[in-house]
C-alpha cells in the first residue's frame, strides 16, 4: 500500500506541476481569480506543512483544526514578490522533502485511516483537483 501511495502522490505532483507550467504560460486564471502562481504557491505551503506535521503526529501530537482560507492567505502573502518560476522550484524542493519523510516511514502508516495515509490522499486529493481546475480552465 504504501508504495502505490507514494507512486499516486508523485503522479498527483506530476500532474499538478504540467498543468500548472502550461496555466501560466498561457495566463489562464481561474474563476476564482487564481493563478498558477496562487495555486503553486499555496500547494507548496502545504506540503511544507505536511512534513512538520506528520513527524508531530506520529509522536503523539493532537489534531489541528486548520482554517484553510487563513492557512492559504498567509501562505500566498509569504510567497509575495517571487515568481512563479521561483515558486515551482520552493515546491518541488518541499514535495522532495516530504517524500523523503515519507518513504523513511515504517509501512503501517500508511494503512486506511492511519495519520499519514489521510495526509497523503488529502494531499493528493488537492493537487489533482487543482491540476483539473488548471486543465480545464485552459481548454
Amino acid at each position: 500500500m504504501k508504495e502505490q501511495m507514494l507512486l499516486d502522490f508523485e503522479l498527483a505532483h506530476n500532474r499538478l506541476l504540467s498543468a500548472a507550467q502550461d496555466a501560466a504560460t498561457r495566463g489562464v486564471v481561474l474563476p476564482d481569480g487564481w493563478r498558477a502562481w496562487e495555486i503553486v504557491a499555496h500547494i507548496g505551503a502545504w506540503e511544507v506543512e505536511a512534513s512538520h506535521r506528520i513527524p508531530a503526529l506520529l509522536a503523539g501530537a493532537g489534531n489541528k483544526d486548520y482554517d484553510t482560507t487563513d492557512f492559504n492567505a498567509k501562505a500566498l502573502a509569504q510567497a509575495e514578490g517571487q515568481t512563479f518560476e521561483q515558486l515551482e522550484g520552493a515546491l518541488r524542493q518541499a514535495h522532495q522533502r516530504l517524500l523523503s519523510l515519507l518513504d523513511a516511514l515504517d509501512a503501517r502508516h500508511f494503512n486506511v485511516g492511519g495519520l499519514v495515509h489521510d495526509w497523503v490522499i488529502n494531499s493528493m486529493n488537492h493537487n489533482l483537483e487543482h491540476a483539473q481546475a488548471l486543465e480545464e480552465a485552459g481548454a
